[in-house]
């Protein structure tokens, strides 16, 4: 399979990504959920890798907590940031590299991909070699925790096809994401037409496009995908809560078989 690059307007965000980021996204409430998993799956959590790691929020975070985490990611600029960004003592170690050539040795307590990273293989065929490196990492008895986009029918796709505006402040100035998606419902693919856009007053300073092709899956498919690559399903929740059941986006926790 030919190594995927990395769109090259990430890199442009490179400079803001964490502080884009956290607006919309709670880290340390995600890192909190993977603890729990780790708690209630695993004898103990020594060594932890994050796939699509971008700058290392979540591995700092785990870092902080004396876990021991190495992060892989397509982008050597976000990794640069995170490395700058990562204290002198226990940074996690961040490497270049893609999910289905992991460059690591098997070793791993807890493997994670959170915020729709598995979500970017668009492709039975390369979500298959994803979870095949990903178990080939993971010490036996490993867990495995990975969210993704939840399907739903067409005819709750309204809001989908209209698309949506976010709002925030990023470094003292309005940022407003727009988003334009479009469904393949065939595909099960979404299409996702971004544009960030800096503001000065009522003036753009600054604008960003983006175009994100995301999977939209069916749960019991990736059961299913992950049964076959020699995965137990331990849970299947939403919005990391071991306690729910999926609805709109789902999260998966699976243990690596023996053997």
């Amino acid at each position: 399979m030919p190594r995927r690059r990395m769109p090259a307007e990430w890199a442009a965000l490179a400079h803001r990504f964490d502080e884009i980021n956290r607006q919309f996204i709670d880290y340390e409430a995600q890192v909190g959920f993977l603890l729990r998993c780790a708690d209630r799956f695993l004898p103990r959590l020594r060594c932890a890798l994050d796939l699509g790691c971008a700058t290392g929020l979540h591995a700092r975070a785990l870092a902080r907590r004396e876990v021991r985490v190495a992060g892989v990611d397509l982008s050597p600029r976000l990794l640069r940031r995170g490395r700058q960004a990562a204290p002198a003592e226990g940074a996690p170690l961040l490497i270049c590299g893609d999910l289905a050539a992991l460059p690591l040795r098997r070793g791993f307590d807890l493997v994670y991909a959170l915020n729709f990273v598995m979500s970017f293989l668009l492709t039975n065929e390369a979500l298959r070699s994803a979870l095949a490196e990903v178990r080939r990492v993971l010490s036996p008895g490993g867990a495995f925790v990975m969210d993704y986009h939840y399907y739903f029918p067409p005819e709750a796709g309204s809001g989908l096809r209209e698309g949506w505006k976010e709002d925030c402040v990023v470094a003292g100035r309005r940022l407003v994401v727009s988003h334009d998606p479009t469904v393949d419902w065939r595909t099960q693919l979404c299409t996702d037409e971004m544009t960030y856009r800096f503001m000065e007053g009522r003036r753009i300073a600054r604008e960003v496009r983006s175009r994100e092709v995301r999977r939209i899956s069916l749960p019991q498919d990736l059961a299913c995908l992950l049964q076959v690559a020699g995965f137990e399903i331990l849970a299947h929740c939403r919005r990391f809560d071991l306690d729910e059941d999926p609805q709109e986006t789902g999260v998966l926790v699976a243990r690596r078989g023996i053997g």
